[in-house]
């Protein structure tokens, strides 16, 4: 039999067996790597002057993807029953890694004893990245960051990465690494360190986990200790605030101190191979919260002083989390087995997996005094935590609905809740290569009982880019943005794509005591530059923004990197 029928019988889903002969499984044969560089040798070849120097000099100073790191990502061996799912599978957990631009996992061929031969075929992506940015926060401050990092460290598949810059509270130096299959086990290990002017964050990592959809088991590790200046955020119509039906967020910058571990486990629980996927485990995090208040009167960013000894008062959130949580919990996540390839959905041309049906994550547990929780006066109390999403073809394009929720339930001193949900539509059309896209975002989220810690924000990061980063915040959040773009065929050296676009936007942010409802909706217009990369594993999209609000106030300038919008 011949290759090009073998491949034609395993795609119709059945397998050629001789009459009269029993059916046999087929079994995984030879297994070869093909691996390219960022410029394939026949681009380099058909490139002339400084675009073919480029090229060149590209792939000289970028190691290509060790053997050794691919051929652990495999999720078959030679010998193993055949399933395509498992080829689809690896192919996904491939592109997944961040550092291959290009990844194929298929059946080539039968050997002479009728083995089925694989080939797995790389591209890598250029993933030496430098990262620069700069935005005003909601008091007119600038926040900038300088970074470079590796996440193909010598193509080692080593996350390495060191960089600097200004926050919304603070200068700062960081460096972080992370490693998958450390030393050749199934651990995967994450450093995370950070010195600040106002403290420092220390975070460490260490996890089994799920490789494959049938793995039978997970389990991980976490520890940090951060202890810096946050931004507690306050309503305008509080003691605090001066103008119950100002806009802008108001907030007090205050020492803060966040300490714990977290250990969790989870056993799949259905079965193999079909139908969705069921994981039910345990776990425990102890975490130790702070916030210090400043004897006095502190400076809040609107230039006005203040005393914020009230928020210790009776009744107030604010010391429901100071102090430590105890919350042991148990687990359930599901997810199902049916993905699609597409493209110019959250990225820009890039391939894409999506996972159609419900992907959902559960944690519920008691955090109360029994525990021994110090929080909230140690009442007793149950947490729940939850997050969800879900893809679904819609019309021409694809539907995704995601949602995040945690709420604290017992007597009313410890009762608070938390929830958002965003819902969007992407679709493109017309030309393969320089498609008309459209987008349509909506966003809305509810609180109550929320610490000033934990407000919902909506800035130039979260749809509005005529805001600052935190222009708007409170315990409501509704925003909805819209927009019309076309990729070009223009790509500068053969790096990234370009695409120009015009949006549309209409948001608030509130808490429930101001003066200000969903009818106060902030409103702008723009126009942009979309510059989705090429030849990078880490796809998301850049963009450039020029925006207009439509409630006054000249043109802003807004560079945002990833996000739905």
């Amino acid at each position: 039999m011949t290759a090009a029928v073998f491949v034609a019988s395993l795609a119709m889903g059945a397998p050629a067996v001789r009459a009269g002969e029993p059916a046999s499984p087929l079994m995984v044969g030879p297994i070869s790597l093909s691996r390219d560089d960022v410029f394939t040798q026949a681009e380099v070849d058909s490139a002339h002057g400084a675009v073919g120097f480029m090229k060149r000099l590209s792939n000289r100073l970028h190691p290509t993807t060790s053997a050794r790191v691919l051929r652990h990502e495999l999720l078959f061996r030679e010998g193993d029953r055949y399933r395509p799912d498992l080829l689809a599978e690896t192919e996904r957990n491939l592109r997944a890694l961040g550092f291959l631009a290009d990844v194929a996992v298929a059946p080539v061929d039968t050997t002479a004893d009728g083995r089925i031969a694989v080939l797995v075929a790389t591209r890598d992506a250029w993933t030496l990245k430098s990262d620069v940015s700069w935005s005003l926060d909601a008091g007119g401050a600038a926040q900038w960051t300088v970074q470079l990092s590796d996440v193909n460290f010598l193509g080692q598949g080593v996350t390495a990465g060191v960089g600097l810059g200004r926050d919304l509270t603070s200068d700062y130096w960081n460096v972080w690494t992370r490693q998958r299959r450390v030393a050749g086990t199934g651990l995967t290990l994450g450093l995370d360190y950070a010195d600040r002017t106002d403290g420092s964050l220390r975070r460490l990592e260490l996890s089994r986990p799920f490789y494959a959809l049938d793995d039978a088991c997970g389990v991980e590790f976490r520890a940090w200790d951060n202890q810096w200046r946050n931004r507690f955020y306050l309503s305008n119509a509080g003691p605090a605030g001066a103008d119950p039906a100002r806009a802008a967020s108001l907030y007090a910058s205050m020492p803060y101190t966040d300490r714990a571990v977290e250990f969790s486990a989870q056993a799949r629980l259905s079965g193999r191979e079909v139908g969705r996927v069921w994981r039910l485990g345990f776990g425990a995090r102890v975490q130790e919260r702070r916030f210090v208040i400043r004897e006095g009167e502190v400076p809040l960013s609107d230039g006005r002083p203040a005393a914020l000894g009230w928020l210790t008062g009776p009744g107030q959130p604010f010391a429901r989390e100071q102090g430590t949580t105890v919350f042991p919990y148990l687990s359930l996540r599901t997810q199902g087995r049916h993905w699609v390839k597409a493209r110019h959905a959250l990225r820009y041309g890039s391939l894409e997996d999506l996972g159609l049906g419900w992907d959902a994550d559960l944690r519920v547990g008691p955090a109360g005094g029994a525990m021994g929780s110090t929080t909230a006066g140690s009442l007793p109390r149950w947490r729940v935590e939850a997050h969800l999403q879900r893809w679904s073809p819609l019309g021409p394009g694809y539907a995704l609905l995601m949602g995040d929720g945690e709420a604290d339930f017992g007597e009313s001193a410890v009762r608070n809740h938390r929830w958002n949900v965003a819902a969007g539509w992407m679709t493109a059309s017309g030309a393969e290569q320089t498609p008309w896209l459209t987008r349509l975002f909506v966003e809305a989220g509810r609180g109550s009982g929320l610490t000033g810690a934990r407000p919902f924000l909506l800035g130039s990061a979260r749809g509005m880019r005529t805001l600052s980063v935190d222009g708007m915040a409170g315990d409501r959040l509704l925003r909805a943005n819209a927009e019309l773009g076309r990729a070009t065929g223009f790509k500068p050296l053969g790096v990234f794509r370009v695409g120009v676009a015009a949006f549309v936007g209409a948001g608030s942010a509130w808490w429930a005591d101001e003066s200000r409802t969903a009818r106060d909706l902030r409103r702008e217009v723009g126009v942009g530059l979309r510059f989705g990369p090429v030849r990078a594993g880490n796809a998301d999209v850049a963009r450039l923004d020029f925006a207009w609000s439509l409630d006054g106030g000249g043109a802003e300038i807004a560079a945002v990197t990833g996000g739905l919008f």
